[in-house]
């Protein structure tokens, strides 16, 4: 096994971790960023460790990289259409609290992809037919794999935190009103809403934070004052 692949690997996985703690201090303050970076700093490195053994096992398998990209984008897909139907499930909408700057992040980071994969798709398609049959699992792999990342962030970008009968829609998570067990406002100014769940999946936070507007404070406190007390 070529060490150098594992090492560069766990490097990146580090800064992937420095990078997203980051984007979450400026998103929801320095306080809930550290916070959920002791959430998922064992996880990130678990997978940085991890991935590279499995890539070297599976590396002989044909076609390994365009059947992930493949299950990648069949997984985005169905998130997709299991999210619009669990939404359906959650009753009448209370409050539309809008685009937050985790949404607008999001979205951006969809539009890179997006431009990713046009780019990479409009090579292919001009390319020659020689130069085409050298790599083009390879490249057919980077393209449905960029393509699945852009539909999962730009979806999950124009979408909207709403309060609804029956839980709270934030992306593409739904969390239901009762498997919240508190809540609490943090941040500099009072208005990132982080609540705690009853229940915790395989080791990851068992809280989530919202930036809300400041201007739609009250309203969600009167709705959380309703469901939660």
């Amino acid at each position: 096994m070529n060490w150098s692949i594992f090492v560069g690997v766990l490097v990146g996985a580090i800064i992937a971790l420095g990078l997203a703690y980051l984007i979450a201090s400026f998103v929801v303050g320095q306080e809930v960023a550290q916070r959920n970076l002791q959430g998922i700093f064992p996880i990130g490195i678990l997978a940085g460790v991890s991935i590279p053994f499995l890539f070297y096992f599976l590396s002989n398998i044909e076609y390994l990289w365009f059947t992930l990209a493949v299950l990648a984008l069949i997984f985005v897909l169905g998130s997709i259409v299991n999210w619009f139907w669990r939404k359906r499930q959650t009753g009448l909408l209370l409050l539309n609290v809008g685009q937050t700057r985790s949404h607008w992040l999001t979205l951006g980071a969809g539009v890179i992809f997006t431009s990713l994969a046009m780019g990479q798709t409009y090579i292919l398609i001009t390319r020659t037919t020689e130069t085409f049959a050298e790599d083009n699992n390879l490249l057919l792999s980077q393209i449905v794999f960029n393509w699945a990342l852009a539909i999962f962030f730009i979806v999950n970008g124009l979408s909207k935190l709403e309060l609804r009968e029956k839980a709270i829609c934030f992306m593409s998570a739904i969390i239901k009103w009762d498997e919240i067990k508190s809540y609490k406002w943090e941040g500099k100014q009072g208005n990132i809403l982080t609540t705690w769940h009853k229940k915790q999946f395989l080791g990851f936070p068992n809280h989530q934070s919202f930036p809300i507007p400041a201007h739609k404070k009250a309203a969600v406190e009167s709705i959380l004052n309703e469901f939660l007390s």
